[in-house]
């Protein structure tokens, strides 16, 4: 936008001033031309009223002998007497002075020069002809001098309008700007993020309703929160209920594992009201590696009590990628969770981390029954009685940092691969 209203702003200053610039270019030509001509024939009649002064006293030849040395470089001097003869500068090629020598005061064109005949009659009759030549120098005299400085003035307006243009596009282009880098930070889930209007009336116009609409954002997600976080809590009651209830059973390995379970469920239940009542950050950044590392040392006695053999392999020491602490958990533990729940229980598994310089891969491979089809990231889709929504939680927690998912067949185990790319922070 900024260079189109610059272009503008070239184009109207160059069709105003050169409307203007143009018409007094030839009125600053023909003043100069005038001045010239003016000069000469001014030259003229003095030297024709000299001329009939002296001529009777001294004769027409004495008297122009006298006077032809008048003149400057742009204004040559001449007579022509009546036998015919050129006193001073000599007929130009093509040049016809008879007119003149009948008595008629006229001007004609030679070349580029402008040439004044004006005739002195004689008392005798006969006419002494006065030849002023006006040199074509003398005609654009200053009239280089004055379009210079009429080109200059053009290119001051010019420059000027772009001034200005570059001036007006900043006040409408900038805020438009941050009206664009502000839409983007709450496309990516900064809520707070606000703009204080500037610009136009119409740009703070908008400015103002994106705020009213960041704001109602902000409040529609704080309240499904809210309700997640009231939805999870109201679990505490049937599990507070489930405990009283097996405080009076016998303790057996099986009592056991349920009480595992139980911690396990407790547990997911406080992480729901966590990450409900959590606050956004965008711009957290977390160590893959690191939080993959205790999610394994998490889910690592459950697969013991399946007898599953997981291998892990965590290449890079350190994985830093722009997700939070509580993202990457979830997103892990709905991997093993995949795991466990669409395999048989002692089937092997294999958990690999690698990275490059861009990217970092997380790799998930079981030796069950594979995908039965390749819809298994459409949200709510599943092959089994699961909800078919924690696939979309991995692909939409991937692809929210310009990530990416891949499921297939492994070529190892050869049940279920799922691969999730996440660019590494910059």
């Amino acid at each position: 936008m900024r260079r189109r209203l610059v272009v503008l702003a070239v184009a109207i200053s160059l069709m105003v001033s050169l409307s203007f610039v143009i018409p007094l270019a030839f009125l600053v030509r023909d003043l100069a031309q005038d001045r010239a001509l003016a000069a000469g024939e001014r030259q003229a009649q003095d030297i024709a009223r000299v001329i009939a002064t002296l001529t009777p006293e001294r004769g027409v030849v004495e008297a122009s002998r006298a006077i032809v040395p008048i003149g400057d470089a742009n204004l040559s001097t001449s007579l022509i007497l009546p036998d015919g003869s050129v006193v001073g500068d000599q007929l130009l090629p093509g040049e016809s002075p008879a007119l003149a020598i009948t008595g008629t005061a006229f001007r004609s064109a030679v070349g580029g020069d402008q040439i004044i005949y004006t005739p002195v009659i004689q008392e005798d009759g006969e006419t002494v002809v006065v030849r002023v030549v006006v040199a074509e120098e003398a005609l654009r005299e200053g009239v280089r001098q004055s379009w210079e400085v009429l080109a200059g003035v053009v290119v001051t307006l010019v420059a000027l309008g772009v001034l200005a243009a570059v001036f007006l596009g900043r006040s409408i282009v900038g805020p438009v700007q941050d009206l664009a880098l502000s839409a983007a930070q709450l496309g990516e889930g900064d809520l707070s993020v606000r703009i204080n209007p500037t610009g136009p009336h119409e740009i703070q116009e908008a400015a103002e309703e994106f705020n009213r609409l960041a704001e109602r954002i902000s409040r529609l997600v704080q309240r499904e929160r809210d309700a997640a976080a009231d939805l999870s809590h109201r679990l505490r009651t049937p599990i507070t209920a489930l405990r009283l209830d097996m405080d009076g059973l016998a303790d057996s390995e099986a009592m056991t594992r349920v009480w595992e379970d139980l911690d396990i469920l407790e547990r997911t239940v406080d992480f729901l009201i966590r990450h409900s009542l959590r606050p956004v950050t965008p711009d957290a950044v977390s160590d893959l590696a690191a939080v993959l590392s205790e999610r394994v040392n998490f889910w690592s006695p459950i697969a013991l009590e399946q007898g599953r053999v997981v291998s892990v392999d965590i290449a890079p020491a350190s994985a830093l990628v722009r997700l939070a602490e509580h993202d990457l958990e979830a997103m892990i533990d709905v991997l093993f969770d995949n795991l466990f729940a669409h395999s048989n229980s002692g089937a092997a598994a294999s958990v690999q981390l690698r990275s490059n310089s861009e990217n970092t891969y997380l790799t998930f491979e079981d030796a069950g029954p594979g995908f039965e089809n390749m819809t298994a990231l459409g949200r709510g889709s599943s092959g089994s009685a699961s909800t078919g929504l924690g696939l979309d939680i991995v692909r939409s927690t991937a692809e929210g940092v310009g990530g990416s998912v891949l499921t297939g067949a492994s070529p190892g185990l050869g049940g279920a691969l799922i691969e999730v790319r996440i660019p590494l922070a910059k």
